[in-house]
């Protein structure tokens, strides 16, 4: 199933979510991607019929997390891109709203879900979050789209919810318990515990067998959005005392910045993180300083 918590703050808006793909209450894999960018690129028209490339008037990028069926969810995210990247559009007569853009998602999800949930039934069902900047008034729209199909039904019931973050702040979508727990952990928000605190509880609680792995990042900013890595840290034991080991995932697979290959080629791997635990970093130091090395 997973989890996966949007929220605004300061007119930030954030998504994140854990890395666990599991079926039928086993675990498959614990580096599955959940949060996708989706390109949009609006080109002129092309009056003549001629093969050439026509100007772009749009560009931006929308953001996505899904739970439920991995099969649909990836396959949603593919196909959003694929359309979305190659929309053709007059500036005096055609609507490129985000609406009408986030209603040929819509259609999309429909038409990928009906498909996959007459071979799979419930276990092809996913739930979409989907958003971004709007190309023509630059507010921003996050929406989910959803399917159920009723017990002993063969008819879909699909619905398109626009979020609104001053009713649900923060929106959830995943795991029911997992949500429960999350919201009763949001209690305890302040400055040094977040939703990225809240989310790295659930996944070490290890009570919810569909939400694990890794921490999985993302914000939406005008005409873009950005997939990030994560900071986190712990205590090794070395032979000259403890010392803090960094580690950085993306995605939920290690991007180690001391990886050999890296080195070995001269590169630097740019990715952003971010870095909600650092004050846990400090505190680590702290202790190290004051109980092996004797420092006030």
């Amino acid at each position: 199933m997973t989890l996966c918590i949007a929220w605004i703050k300061e007119r930030e808006i954030f998504l994140v979510s854990d890395s666990r793909l599991s079926n039928n209450g086993g675990i498959v894999t614990d580096e599955a991607s959940k949060i996708f960018k989706i390109d949009v690129k609006i080109f002129g028209p092309n009056p003549e019929g001629r093969t050439v490339q026509t100007p772009l008037i749009h560009q931006t990028t929308f953001g996505m997390c899904f739970c439920g069926s991995y099969l649909n969810g990836s396959t949603i995210a593919d196909t959003f891109e694929e359309v979305l990247s190659n929309i053709q559009a007059s500036a005096q007569v055609s609507d490129f709203s985000l609406e009408a853009l986030i209603k040929i998602a819509f259609s999309i999800y429909k038409q990928v879900s009906t498909q996959l949930i007459a071979i799979h039934r419930n276990f092809g069902i996913s739930t979409v979050l989907i958003g971004g900047y709007c190309p023509v008034t630059a507010e921003f729209g996050l929406y989910e789209f959803k399917a159920e199909q009723p017990a002993g039904e063969i008819q879909l019931n699909f619905a398109m919810n626009p979020i609104d973050f001053e009713k649900a702040n923060p929106y959830y979508i995943g795991d029911s318990r997992a949500i429960d727990a999350a919201q009763a952990l949001s209690g305890n928000i302040d400055d040094t515990f977040t939703h990225f605190h809240i989310i790295r509880t659930i996944i070490q609680d290890g009570q919810y067998n569909t939400v694990g792995g890794n921490i999985q990042a993302a914000k939406f900013y005008p005409h873009t959005f950005e997939t990030y890595g994560i900071a986190q840290y712990s205590i090794e034991q070395e032979p000259m005392g403890p010392q803090i080991k960094d580690t950085y995932t993306f995605r939920g697979f290690s991007l180690d910045l001391e990886e050999e290959s890296i080195i070995e080629a001269n590169l630097l791997v740019k990715k952003k993180m971010f870095n909600p635990f650092q004050h846990e970093r400090d505190e680590m130091f702290r202790d190290i300083m004051q109980n092996h090395w004797g420092e006030q």
